[in-house]
């Protein structure tokens, strides 16, 4: 699951902030949310099948009464699991240690070896009352031996894939993120607070927040977890430790399109990495037209940067009703993501009619949104449609927390990008272009062994 997980330490309002502090990774998972938060003595825990704002909404004194000053929360976009609306799925996950007691998992990511796991954990003699793969971390930890340090190494070694982890006993916050670095994740500070989260966005909140009702202090980003620390905090001490080496893989797409464009995401700003995208691929295809306009939102800063590099001007004329809150790709079925379509995008007919129209966005993966919006110029009169991507087309799976569980859902897999392009021109644009995966790599300004690009290579990690 790329979902997005946050964790808060030493702070009277913690569930208050945990809560926000979702808000702001909203875009990461849009399925459930939860927050669980402790006073040292008893858990309290408010679960549901909705939006981080709808439950602000209808349950802001329920949300007050989750009482201590440490808390963790998890919004969900679910790969494995089923997609129906099943709370037993909605994280923080709750377990039970002989040694440790209670505890509570919030988990970003995707496990390659679930299956597997699952299996002999079963002939253990283990029940499952979920269908997500972050369950079998819990159990992994209960059947591990040693102090809370050892049992989680010895847990963590057995797992293959994608985990950014926060856990919850007690007296402790636990962050945690796997070997290869997959999924992105951060600590911050705030006065004696810690706090652990997804993006940074978060503590970008958090400081209007704070602004907002007068407080001097700010949330200091202070860094990213390595890829393979454990980060465990408890009282007002914090200490580090390693999970072996593995090669880094982070993955390319959170850069491109997943994260929100505030964030910093392996230590790069993600908004200028997107920009220089559009300057790239304004370099490449050199085009002519009236002006240059985005699929909103993630296409936009793509679409400044061509247009900064063309010097061509920039017209907002596809509008994006944002009271269809959702962002398309990660509708979890194809009928939704059609639906989505349908209701998400509105070009402006009086700026459209006899234009010459390049559109920007950040990525084909199904296609279902480039086709409407190239038939939906067409239908209000453009004259010319070009559509450029700055991201390569999907052509394989991915098996570490993005949606895309076969390859028939790709059309990137079984057609090469002048298919894609004559397919993406039956439904009018007149010039297709995209960028190839080194020039994406290129633009990030990290080096190439640093990423899994597995979604356009096919080169998996493991």
């Amino acid at each position: 699951m790329a979902c997005g997980i946050i964790g808060i330490k030493n702070n009277p309002k913690a569930a208050e902030l945990a809560y926000l502090g979702l808000y702001a990774l909203q875009h990461r998972g849009q399925e459930s949310v939860g927050v669980v938060s402790t006073d040292g003595a008893e858990f309290y825990e408010a679960k549901d099948m909705s939006l981080v704002f709808d439950v602000i909404k209808k349950g802001y004194a329920k949300i007050t009464q989750l009482a201590g000053d440490t808390a963790i929360g998890h919004v969900r976009y679910s790969t494995a699991g089923s997609k129906k609306d099943n709370i037993n799925n909605v994280q923080p996950l709750y377990f039970n240690d002989l040694n440790i007691g209670d505890f509570y998992i919030a988990h970003n990511g995707n496990l390659t070896n679930f299956k597997e796991i699952k299996t002999k954990l079963q002939s253990c003699g283990a029940n499952f009352w979920t269908e997500t793969d972050t369950e079998i971390i819990g159990h992994l930890f209960t059947r591990a031996v040693g102090s809370l340090e050892e049992k989680l190494i010895g847990s963590l070694k057995e797992l293959n894939g994608a985990y950014s982890l926060i856990m919850l006993t007690k007296d402790s916050l636990i962050g945690i993120r796997d070997p290869r670095g997959f999924r992105p994740l951060c600590l911050g500070r705030f006065g004696e607070s810690y706090i652990l989260a997804s993006e940074t966005s978060v503590f970008n909140t958090f400081n209007l927040y704070t602004l907002n009702h007068s407080c001097k202090e700010k949330i200091a980003y202070g860094r990213d977890l390595d890829p393979g620390e454990i980060v465990l905090i408890k009282n007002d001490c914090i200490k580090s430790t390693h999970l072996p080496d593995k090669k880094h893989a982070f993955c390319i797409f959170e850069l491109v399109y997943f994260a929100r464009p505030d964030s910093i995401v392996f230590g790069r700003p993600v908004w200028p990495v997107r920009e220089n995208l559009g300057r790239t691929i304004a370099r490449k295809f050199k085009l002519d037209a009236d002006f240059v306009t985005s699929v909103p939102d993630s296409g936009t800063p793509g679409t400044i940067g061509y247009c900064l590099e063309s010097r061509m001007p920039f017209k907002p004329v596809i509008f994006r009703d944002h009271y269809y809150s959702k962002r398309t790709f990660i509708d979890p079925t194809q009928a939704m993501r059609d639906l989505g379509a349908e209701l998400k995008y509105f070009p402006i007919p009086s700026e459209i009619a006899g234009k010459r129209i390049v559109v920007v966005d950040d990525s084909h993966v199904r296609g279902t949104t480039s086709k409407r919006i190239a038939n939906y110029l067409k239908y209000f009169g453009a004259k010319w449609v070009a559509l450029l991507f700055t991201f390569p087309p999907h052509a394989y799976s991915c098996f570490y927390g993005i949606d895309t569980p076969t390859n028939e859902e790709l059309p990137g897999h079984s057609k090469t990008t002048d298919e894609l392009s004559g397919e993406l021109k039956q439904y009018g644009a007149d010039y297709v272009g995209f960028l190839t995966i080194d020039e994406v790599v290129e633009a990030t300004g990290l080096p190439k062994s640093e990423f899994c690009l597995a979604c356009s290579t096919g080169e998996y990690p493991c």
